[in-house]
């Protein structure tokens, strides 16, 4: 049965490890906690990663602490009271450490410490979760990241002052990745104190709110301290109406023709949108913000919970022009986007902007569809174009009508002069009072009608249909 439950755990793992591109633990690698007594657990997991060296697999060393089966739910983590653990600045090759849940003692003396220090050695931290003791915000560190090329992946840090803090002031924190982690309900949830060239990807980060007002602002969510990467900054993006973006302005354009967006197992459509120059090329995450996950329910917060995509920039004359790939899955959603550059790192939340679908077509006239003429009344026939205060010229045979003063129509191309007392349409509706305001001169126009040398109304509409059928 025991075999049964270690194959299963190890599946498991297995399975989180291969979804992060880590590859698993095995053999020794694997250490299950067992021991029962809180106050010496973090004592013998510090002590099994000091002896990182007795755990190599190919290019580093592995560590995979599995909470065994045999403790209570309630106890499958681990109590810190004195020091952060962290280690040893030996190691020659990276560290993977996996599977911890660190706590920090509220009755501890020094609560506010970090959790877990990587100072020299190489690590690389995945499928953790870190907990700051409660009553320790803004002053306690969940994870502080010392030295270079550390990383965290598929974690989760909660509850502290500073989920995770790079560079300290003696020391610089470079070239470190924080991936596919969750870092929320902190008072800062990412700080670059000290450092540069540090990435911060596809994280989920919300609910960080340092100075209690319940604005959740983007510099609460990621801070970049002056000079920390390079001081880099979001782009500006550029609104559909051509302005640098306010909060919440729609952003994209679409390709002609597309009024609606695919479901989000489908291809998806490319929007596009602009960003202000100058600006140095890299790459744009847009990542979902989630007022779901606030305690208001009118909460638009400036921090992004979910990642979205990847856009894609390229230089276009004199502006830069980003291409999104787009479903339905983010239709009409509000996002936050960071930048992402090699050398500089990555900067904080830019604007929050909404992800707009495809706007309606304008309504204006086209091509197959009738032009308003005589104060509202419409030219009746076939293919006409045109619109604005009169009709439109006629394509494919069709009635040739161009506007004239006075609101009659004289012929185009290909059309029969149709006379502007006439050219009101039989299928027009009356116009309001019609009856009142036309019977006695209608009575005077037909009395001198008969006295003149002018074919009759019908007769010229017969001459006009006559010309729409050739």
């Amino acid at each position: 049965m025991k075999k049964l439950v270690l194959l299963f755990l190890l599946w498991s793992f297995s399975t989180f490890a291969q979804s992060n591109n880590l590859p698993i633990c095995e053999g020794d690698g694997v250490r299950f906690v067992t021991i029962t007594d809180q106050s010496r657990r973090a004592d013998l997991i510090q002590n099994t990663i000091n002896l990182y060296a007795n755990y190599p697999r190919g290019d580093r060393y592995e560590l995979c602490f599995i909470y065994s089966n045999e403790l209570d739910q309630n106890q499958r983590w681990t109590r810190v009271s004195l020091n952060p653990l962290q280690v040893p600045a030996t190691a020659d090759k990276p560290v993977i450490i996996s599977g911890l849940d660190l706590r920090r003692d509220p009755r501890s003396t020094n609560k506010t410490s970090p959790l877990f220090v990587s100072d020299g050695a190489e690590v690389i931290l995945h499928n953790s979760k870190f907990t700051c003791a409660a009553n320790t915000k803004p002053t306690s560190i969940g994870i502080k990241l010392l030295g270079d090329a550390h990383q965290i992946i598929g974690s989760e840090i909660q509850n502290c002052g500073t989920g995770i803090q790079v560079g300290d002031a003696q020391t610089a924190g470079n070239n470190n990745r924080i991936q596919e982690t969750k870092i929320h309900d902190n008072s800062t949830g990412i700080k670059v104190t000290n450092g540069q060239g540090n990435l911060i990807e596809k994280n989920s980060i919300y609910k960080n709110n340092a100075n209690n007002d319940n604005v959740f602002s983007q510099a609460e969510g990621i801070k970049l301290e002056a000079n920390a990467n390079g001081d880099i900054v979001p782009p500006s993006l550029i609104n559909t109406g051509g302005q640098i973006a306010n909060a919440d302005d729609s952003i994209l354009s679409y390709p002609e023709g597309v009024t609606d967006l695919p479901e989000d197992a489908q291809q998806p459509v490319m929007a596009t949108f602009k960003i202000q120059m100058p600006f140095p090329l890299g790459k744009l995450e847009v990542t979902l913000v989630n007022p779901e996950l606030y305690p208001y329910n009118n909460q638009r917060p400036f921090q992004g919970a979910e990642f979205f995509n990847e856009a894609s920039c390229s230089i276009n004359g004199a502006e830069y022009v980003c291409q999104l790939p787009m479903t339905k899955q983010a239709e009409d959603k509000l996002a936050v986007i960071l930048f992402h550059d090699d050398t500089f790192g990555t900067s904080t939340y830019g604007e929050r902007i909404k992800l707009n679908k495809p706007l309606p077509p304008a309504s204006i006239p086209i091509s197959g569809s009738p032009g308003p003429i005589m104060g509202g009344s419409e030219l009746t026939g076939s293919n006409v174009s045109g619109g604005g205060g009169g009709g439109g010229g006629a394509e494919g045979g069709g009635v040739g009508a161009v506007a004239v003063a006075g609101g009659g129509v004289e012929a185009a191309s290909g059309g029969a002069a149709i006379s502007p007392k006439c050219s009101l349409s039989k299928n027009a509706p009356a116009p309001k009072h019609f009856y009142l305001t036309f019977i006695i001169p209608m009575l005077i126009f037909f009395s001198w009608r008969f006295k003149t040398k002018e074919a009759p109304c019908h007769t010229q509409r017969k001459t006009r249909e006559k010309f729409s059928h050739e």
